[in-house]
């Protein structure tokens, strides 16, 4: 074998490592912000269960605050925290919006700077990856912020259809469909994704707070696996 061979073949050999490493790495981002907002999820709705009073009493709502703390706490990781001060921008935006417009103006104005704010923080995922190329786990999550965005508003222009069964249940959907989605990266999700899918809606039968009950469960299922997942890839690493 020629020695220009040996080179080239050598030379495909470190591609291939980058390119896996690479993979390991956007796992690991992924791990990480699966575990940030299965806590996000599982923070309000526990304190909504049990304190529903007090969060009643957090002017607009608990979730939409924390929303933009968990957005950056899930980039965070990967974009530094100078970066993810995008995120107060995005937020001030949209309380703007919701106090001084109406709520189809308030809504759209959130989705357009989330959205806007994703791609200037998640433009370091992009510069990590290599090649400029979007990874799997930008994809995924970026369905998850369309499964959302569009459930939103949905609600906001057909709110006067929803009966709070009919946003508890889609609401459920959506949340189902983005974890099962997430089993591209990890196995286990798809597993959580099906039970979300079809056993919240059976918990359903049996009155709210066992859906509710089952949706806070699931968020914390989440969390842990991802968390689990994380630090799993970290001592990998």
């Amino acid at each position: 074998m020629k020695k220009d061979e040996i080179r080239r073949i050598l030379e495909e050999i470190d591609v291939l490592l980058l390119l896996a490493a690479s993979g390991e790495r956007e796992r690991r981002i992924f791990a990480w912000q699966m575990f940030v907002w299965g806590s996000y999820v599982f923070f309000n709705m526990t304190l909504w269960l049990l304190f529903p009073d007090l969060t009643r009493k957090v002017p607009g709502s608990l979730w939409f605050h924390t929303m933009f703390v968990a957005f950056y706490f899930s980039t965070v990781q990967f974009a530094g925290w100078f970066r993810s001060l995008i995120w107060v921008g995005a937020y001030l935006l949209s309380v703007l919006a919701f106090y001084l417009s109406t709520p189809i103006v308030a809504v759209a104005t959130t989705i357009v700077s989330i959205t806007v704010s994703s791609l200037l923080v998640y433009g370091a995922l992009r510069g990590k990856a290599g090649g400029g190329r979007m990874p799997i786990t930008g994809y995924v999550g970026m369905v998850w912020g369309i499964l959302f965005a569009s459930f939103w508003w949905n609600f906001v222009l057909h709110g006067d259809a929803f009966s709070d069964e009919v946003f508890n249940l889609w609401i459920t959907y959506v949340f189902g469909t983005g974890i099962l989605l997430s089993g591209v990266i990890f196995r286990r999700f798809f597993l959580l994704g099906l039970f979300i899918l079809f056993g919240l809606p059976l918990l359903a039968r049996f009155g709210d707070p066992y859906l509710f009950w089952g949706y806070d469960l699931s968020a914390l299922t989440m969390a842990v696996m991802g968390i689990t997942l994380y630090l799993k890839d970290d001592r990998r690493a």
